[in-house]
């Protein structure tokens, strides 16, 4: 028979067909497949009807079927799984039918359409096949990502309204991602339905008829009921690489660990970054496992990386969590001079943070200190500009071991010699305000902000003088300054401290009253 003649035939195969009204079972199924090969031209049709009409029950046999030497079986198989792939069953609805061959056919823009156009039919089964026959992993990836904005947009609505089925469906049509996978398992676990499932499928998996997504949900679920060894196979058996550390993570598997992470072949694929933090973590698991030769092996390995000066703090860092502090503070006193003086003041090492950026003992000498820094801060050199954030913490460290008076010097001189950047963000000024505020120099800190606010309709000084206020703080500003024109800025933001900073929550009265005047104007 020749081939068109048979592609007519088997597309007119796949329209306007009804279903049995009984499914056929697995013995049934294996006859239509071996039947695929008769001689006799109606049995072969009709063993095609029954396998079309079989749907899902019928896709692991044709599976097996689609390497026929057979060139018209295999031709029949592919012609029936590529319409499974897709979602197209013989009672797949006529217009979902449309809706998905649109989605083959179309662009990024017309493929999303579809899928909402799919959610809206609540044909959330074809919308999670499509996602999955996705060619393009980009595209896949975007219209994943939509697709779970708009399910934890809908779920709480849904949650509250008790219409458990419809959340699951949805949080299922979410799980093709990390954080979706991780939704759903935390549903099924607080709805305590996560035993019964994992029940499922195993059994689904004992027939060796767990889809990828499924098996998954599996291994998820098993590590999220505690099932740690169960999980730790289940992700490897489903490929899941990153799911399987995590798991050997909570058993305590270091040797385990280290032997994947310091695989020779994926570490030489890494870029410089990735490798030290790949480092890291080798250094971490052999240390756990007590592998102290291969522990200090990884860090010689490290501090190899160190002679590259872009390198260099990110060495540093991963020495320090690896508790060889001493060695990463002095690769970090080159790389980072403030960093390396803020981790010695956290260890009340104060006399050797002072030694390491120069600061004497004495005020005299600290004054020559501070001058010297000012012109490196107006220098054009950047290296010396750069050097800001050391003056900065100079200052902090001074009013923290109780030279106030000192501190205040540092943060007003070192003000005045950055209030003309040009930088229409002002940074320098913006850490200023900061540094200040955490440092107990708060009318400085104001001081700042209200010289900033002055020369911008910016507000980012705002967000430096209230962190964690930083919208009331706005709300205020915006009110005040209309209200009281001609009040000094300084004044008006020692005015919003007040109403925000109100002892008992309570707003002063001559707040309340002033507001009131303002209110009558």
């Amino acid at each position: 028979m020749n081939s068109a003649a048979t592609l007519a035939l088997l597309a007119s195969l796949f329209v306007n067909q009804t279903t049995t009204t009984e499914a056929p079972n697995e013995t049934k199924i294996e006859q239509a497949i071996q039947q695929l090969s008769d001689r006799d031209f109606a049995t072969r049709q009709a063993a095609t009807v029954l396998l079309w009409e079989a749907g899902k029950d019928a896709a692991a046999a044709l599976e097996r079927a689609a390497g026929s030497s057979d060139r018209e079986v295999a031709y029949r198989v592919r012609q029936i799984l590529d319409k499974f792939k897709y979602g197209i069953f013989a009672d797949t609805p006529p217009e979902v039918v449309r809706l998905i061959n649109q989605y083959r056919d179309g662009d990024i823009n017309i493929r999303r359409e579809v899928l909402s156009q799919l959610q809206q039919r609540d044909a959330l089964e074809t919308v999670m096949t499509l996602l999955e026959a996705e060619p393009n992993e980009e595209f896949r990836q975007q219209l994943t990502t939509q697709l779970l904005r708009d399910v934890e947009k809908v779920v709480p609505r849904l949650i509250l309204e008790q219409q458990y089925d419809r959340v699951q469906q949805l949080l299922r049509l979410g799980a093709n991602t990390d954080d979706g996978m991780a939704l759903y398992t935390t549903y099924l676990l607080l709805r305590k339905e996560a035993e019964p499932r994992i029940a499922e499928l195993r059994r689904r998996a004992d027939r060796n008829e767990l889809e990828p997504r499924d098996a998954k949900l599996l291994a998820h679920l098993l590590r999220a009921t505690g099932q740690l060894s169960a999980a730790k196979e289940a992700a490897e058996t489903a490929g899941l690489d990153g799911l399987q550390k995590s798991v050997l993570f909570d058993l305590g598997e270091w040797s385990e660990l280290s032997r994947i992470e310091d695989d020779p072949a994926a570490i030489a694929a890494l870029s410089t970054y990735a490798l030290i933090e790949r480092l890291g973590f080798v250094a971490e698991y052999y240390r756990l496992a007590g592998n102290e030769a291969k522990f200090a092996a990884t860090i010689d390995r490290m501090r190899e990386l160190s002679d590259n000066d872009a390198l260099r703090w990110h060495v540093a860092e991963a020495l320090i969590i690896n508790g060889r502090f001493d060695d990463g503070q002095q690769l970090m006193s080159k790389a980072n001079e403030s960093t390396a003086f803020r981790l010695l003041m956290a260890q009340a090492r104060y006399r050797e943070a002072f030694a390491l950026i120069g600061l004497a003992n004495t005020q005299a000498d600290r004054s020559v200190w501070l001058e010297q820094m000012i012109k490196d801060v107006q220098s054009t050199d950047k290296p010396k500009r750069d050097r800001f954030e050391v003056g900065l913490q100079a200052a902090r460290a001074l009013a923290r071991v109780g030279l106030s008076d000192e501190a205040q010097r540092f943060f007003r001189d070192l003000g005045d010699a950055v209030k003309e950047d040009e930088d229409g963000h002002k940074q320098r000024l913006r850490s200023l305000i900061g540094v200040e505020s955490k440092s107990g120099q708060r009318d400085l800190a104001l001081s700042h902000a209200a010289f900033a606010l002055a020369q911008t309709a910016n507000t980012y000084a705002l967000s430096a003088a209230y962190p964690e206020h930083y919208q009331p703080a706005s709300m205020w500003w915006e009110f005040l300054t209309h209200e009281f024109k001609s009040e000094q800025r300084t004044d008006t933001l020692a005015r919003i401290d007040r109403l925000i900073y109100a002892r008992g929550g309570k707003m002063p009265n001559e707040e309340l009253d002033a507001l009131a005047d303002a209110g009558k104007r």
